[in-house]
């Protein structure tokens, strides 16, 4: 059954004609779905592209291809999995600014760690 915001047992949505009714109902199950599904992929593109920065690339053979497709969609996930873990610890963080204070602490112990063994990092 489709859900819908006035309840098919409702004054409202019993006085829709039968053919808006099933519409409704077309639309709130088919339409609005697949419609998300492209504004998260569209969103997915420009993370990519900012976030990531990850710049398109031209191939023409399929290995190629495959390959790059493997190297942009393993930091999205990664960039997606980042954004619910910090949504589901409820953190005011986001995550570019998770990804700097990360990058920040990183090339500060790389700076200590060369300090104490005498080493220059490259």
């Amino acid at each position: 059954m489709c859900e819908s915001r006035s309840p098919p047992g409702s004054p409202k949505y019993k006085a829709l004609p039968a053919q808006q009714r099933r519409g409704l109902c077309a639309f709130q199950t088919e339409i609005a779905p697949r419609y998300k599904a492209l504004a998260d992929i569209e969103r997915g593109f420009r993370v990519l592209k900012s976030e990531i920065e990850i710049a398109p690339v031209f191939h023409r053979l399929s290995d190629p291809i495959r390959a790059h497709a493997l190297i942009c969609f393993l930091p999205l996930l990664l960039y997606r999995a980042l954004r619910l873990r910090l949504k589901a610890k409820a953190s005011p963080l986001s995550p570019e600014r998770a990804l700097e204070i990360a990058h920040r602490r990183s090339s500060t112990t790389r700076s200590r760690c060369t300090n104490v063994t005498g080493n220059h990092a490259a």
